[in-house]
């Protein structure tokens, strides 16, 4: 069941992401400015990702 909701939230999101791009491209911006958004969003989320989340997961106390 964990693996099902998984891959149920990676589906979402990558649909997401397809229907933002394809109203993005027929809004009229080009392909290149596309991938550049997509990519700024990407670099954002993963610096947040190190700044946030990274350095509470090493301040949490280990599970057994």
């Amino acid at each position: 069941r964990v693996f099902a909701t998984d891959w149920f939230f990676v589906t979402l999101i990558q649909s997401g992401s397809i229907v933002i791009g394809a109203l993005l491209l027929e809004a009229g911006l080009t392909l290149r400015t596309v991938i550049l958004v997509f990519g700024i969003v990407q670099v954002v989320s993963g610096l947040l990702w190190v700044i946030v989340v990274a350095p509470a997961e090493r301040k949490a106390p280990e599970r057994e």
